[in-house]
């Protein structure tokens, strides 16, 4: 289906799995969502972000979501359908995902 995504007991990429309104995917976002805290300091012009679970915290909605995928839940992660590259959060799969694209069409290497 091309979304890259794993069955963490099987290892097998779970059919229909992805970004694209996918249950699994709306339920593990909407989980991760209801973790991070919006918190808006008087000395500060924008909000930070924490995480629910251990008081991380950033500047970076982002971040929190990325650090409550990968320490907090245990979503199955993403596999790269052109190397094989295993990355457990959206952020560093759809990064990934970019280098490899365009590493695969220049021809070189990833």
């Amino acid at each position: 289906d091309g979304s890259g995504m794993i069955d963490p007991n099987t290892g097998m990429p779970l059919a229909g799995a992805g970004a694209d309104g996918n249950k699994v995917y709306d339920e593990m976002t909407s989980q991760i969502n209801s973790m991070i805290l919006v918190l808006k300091p008087a000395h500060e012009k924008y909000p930070v972000y924490q995480c629910t679970v251990c008081e991380h915290v950033s500047k970076k909605r982002i971040s929190v979501f990325s650090h409550i995928q990968s320490n907090h839940t245990d979503f199955p992660g993403y596999n790269c359908e052109t190397c094989g590259t295993f990355s457990k959060t959206l952020n560093s799969f759809q990064k990934h995902k970019l280098r490899c694209q365009k590493s695969s069409q220049q021809g070189t290497a990833f």
